[in-house]
Parts: structure tokens; sequence; C-alpha cells
């Protein structure tokens, strides 16, 4: 959990957010280092800003 709450810190303080968080985007490699993957549905965001995000996500089966 440590390393999923880093790498989202990581990518939020540079304006990426992933969108797509689930246990099949996150990769284990042998010594137990987690990568995120699958940034396709990512989206590019200032985070000093406030500006309002859409709540409304489309997946590959449809419309949440």
């Amino acid at each position: 959990m440590q390393q999923l709450l880093r790498g989202l810190e990581h990518c939020h303080c540079r304006g990426v957010m992933n969108r797509d968080i689930k246990g099949s985007n996150l990769l284990l490699d042998n010594n137990s280092n987690m990568k995120i993957a699958d940034f396709g549905l990512a989206t590019h965001f200032q985070p000093s800003q406030g500006q309002p995000l859409t709540r409304r996500v489309v997946n590959l089966s449809g419309s949440l």
C-alpha cells in the first residue's frame, strides 16, 4: 500500500491522474517492487488550481 500511495503521489505532483487504478494495473517484480501501469485513461491536471473534473467515466464495458 505504501508503494501505491508513493507512486500516486509521484504522478499527482507532476499533474498526471491515472484514472484506472485496479489490481491488474499494479505490477510486482520478483523483488516486490510495484509499478503502476496502463495510463491509457490518464489525464493531465494542474494540482495548484482547483479546476473541476468530470464525474463521468467511460470504460471498455460502457459508461458508469
